[in-house]
């Protein structure tokens, strides 16, 4: 949704992102990269590691409450 909104300011109020017109693409790339890409990287990295079982979250327990409780 960031990146939505970053692309909607560009097009209709870019002097409120104080960028200049050739950099919004840019600001839009970096934006999605910290809240789509980085995200999913670090998902695939627990599932890959063992952090987490599974990405579904089939389990009515599973994340109902968080780790540091169980300790």
């Amino acid at each position: 949704m960031a990146t939505y909104l970053i692309m909607l300011l560009g097009k209709f109020f870019p002097a409120m992102l104080m960028v200049g017109p050739d950099h919004i693409w840019l600001v839009a790339f970096i934006v999605c990269g910290f809240t789509f890409v980085v995200p999913s990287i670090n998902l695939l990295l627990f599932r890959y590691l063992g952090s987490i079982q599974s990405l579904t979250l089939n389990q009515g327990k599973s994340g109902s409450c968080p780790s540091f409780l169980y300790h």
